[in-house]
This record gives structure tokens, sequence and C-alpha cells, in this order.
């Protein structure tokens, strides 16, 4: 039985005079005792992941061997996106790891000086 463990790191880089720029991204790694795989697939959905049950995933990309991650750049700000993975060994697919929520940050008000009446 293959167990994924999926990290996700967020990162926003924030340009002058420009929107931010957001992208997340995962890291995936096999869990203790399992046998290599093949490749690594990373499914996305849009919205949070639910308490139960399965969002609906669309594949992202499929991660070649030796390839643990990935930056997934096609991200909007104020949204939030819901991330699993699943490992392939000799054309079978592992079931979806634990699903994560990548809340992407929403633009900030611009500052205000002075007082308001």
């Amino acid at each position: 039985m293959k167990r994924l463990i999926v990290t996700l790191l967020l990162f926003a880089a924030v340009c002058f005079a420009q929107p931010a720029v957001h992208s997340v991204t995962l890291t995936i790694t096999n869990g203790p005792g399992n046998l290599s795989t093949d490749t690594f697939n990373v499914y996305k959905a849009s919205g949070a992941c639910p308490a139960t049950g399965t969002p609906t995933f669309t594949l992202l990309i499929a991660l070649g061997s030796g390839v643990s991650t990935y930056t997934d750049t096609t991200v909007s700000s104020g949204l939030t996106y819901c991330y699993a993975a699943t490992a392939v060994q000799g054309g079978l697919e592992s079931a979806y790891s634990p699903f994560f929520n990548a809340p992407i940050p929403g633009p900030t008000a611009p500052g205000l000086n002075g007082v308001i009446k």
C-alpha cells in the first residue's frame, strides 16, 4: 500500500505598481517503507476541500520519475484551491493523498492617509 505525504508551500511575490503574482508549490514524497513510483499525478479543484466526499479534481500534471516538486502558477488572487496527489506504479494508480487547501491571498487595500469624516 502506497502512502503519500503532500506538503503545500504558498509563495507570493509582490512587485511595485503591479498586482501580486501568486503560485502554489507542491512537494510530494512517498511514505516511508513504500516502493518507488513511476510517476506522481497532481490534481487540483477550485474551491475549498470538502469535509466529506471527493472534490471534482482535474489532473494538473503527471510528474516523471525522480520529479517530486511542481509549482502551479495558474492560481488567482482571492480564491482557494484543493490539491491532492496519487502515486503511479506499473500502470496502477493509488488512492488520493489527503486533500490540502491552498487559499490564495487577495489584493490588499491601499493605505489611507489623513482622517475620514
